[in-house]
């Protein structure tokens, strides 16, 4: 496919991807609008980033309550790996005009993907002043002078943003963030290896990080101890309203992956059960735990975070006995 941008937005119609939209971790889905450029449809996108196989508790930030541990300009790059993309082009790390100016230069050749962004230079959205577990991405598509054509994945297809306003939401995020270009792409040739490839980088993700004291099973046991015995303040709250379903649909989206792998491959039949108890019970503790948060019982809260801690600890299990493993 001839990946050149046209004059027109009729042209840009025709090369672009259809508009995938709206998601609060938007990593996945600016991942599907880049390879949509070429035409292929990317099949759980949001598991190729790696950021549903884990997440992380930072104790005395409630914004980092719950958040994956993958950062999402990371998880972009795990995408393009895991999926087999080789051809493409970033930059990351500099200051945020310089980023920009080098995202201008490249447009020409086809869209390009800026972030992650800080959404409230942009959008006035309540979930980023409590909880950064989401990702916010725009992938530009054209430009007019200092006006940029862009998939705002806030929900906005071939908007139009200002080249400051960019450049201060590039700049107002913490994490590293970057311009990335997909040059080409082609249809895999074997999509279920590149599946299974996600849950061995997943699992191989868990292994690694099963002794960090913030991670996943262990992060839920310091804040149950932290939780213990007290209030909840105003902002945790806040947090976890957001932190908690974000954790019980990310453990859903492995359970998909899962699904179709064991449609076409009875060996992995016995671990889609396994996982679908696993991310049944997941959200049902999730969902009794911020009924409790909305009461602001942090006690109650603590004794469900450590009972999570256990189902937690079972998903390293699941994955260990799968058949790639």
């Amino acid at each position: 496919m001839n990946v050149s941008r046209g004059n027109t937005d009729a042209k840009l119609t025709e090369t672009l991807p259809r508009y995938v939209g709206k998601s609060s971790d938007s990593t996945g889905v600016v991942f599907s609008m880049l390879l949509g450029s070429f035409g292929i449809d990317v099949r759980h996108a949001e598991c190729l980033t790696g950021r549903p196989f884990g997440f992380r508790i930072t104790i005395d930030n409630s914004e980092n309550w719950l958040v994956p541990w993958l950062e999402p300009w990371e998880g972009l790059l795990c995408a393009l790996r895991t999926a087999g993309v080789s051809s493409w082009r970033a930059e990351s790390g500099g200051d945020a005009a310089t980023l920009l100016k080098v995202g201008s230069e490249w447009i020409s050749d086809g869209p390009v993907a800026v972030g992650p962004l800080n959404p409230l230079a942009i959008w006035n959205r309540l979930e980023p002043h409590f909880y950064q577990g989401g990702s916010h991405w725009l992938v530009i598509v054209k430009k007019i002078g200092d006006v940029f054509v862009v998939h705002d994945t806030e929900g906005c297809p071939f908007g139009r943003v200002l080249r400051l306003d960019i450049e201060r939401a590039l700049s107002a995020c913490q994490s590293e963030r970057g311009v990335l270009q997909v040059v080409n792409a082609t249809p895999l040739a074997e999509p279920d290896k590149t599946l299974t490839r996600c849950i061995i980088d997943g699992a191989k993700l868990r292994r690694g990080l099963r002794n960090e004291p913030i991670f996943g099973a262990n992060g839920l046991r310091c804040l149950a101890k932290s939780l213990a015995g007290r209030q909840l303040r105003a902002k945790e709250s806040a947090s976890l309203s957001y932190g908690f379903p974000a954790m019980g649909t990310s453990r859903f989206l492995v359970a998909a992956l899962i699904a179709e792998l064991a449609q076409t491959d009875p060996a992995w039949r016995p671990t889609w059960t396994r996982v679908l108890h696993h991310a049944d019970d997941l959200c049902r503790m999730t969902a009794i735990a911020n009924r409790k948060r909305g009461e602001g019982q942090g006690e109650a809260i603590s004794q469900i975070l450590k009972q999570l801690s256990n189902i937690e600890a079972d998903f390293d299990l699941i994955l260990e006995d799968a058949p790639c493993s």
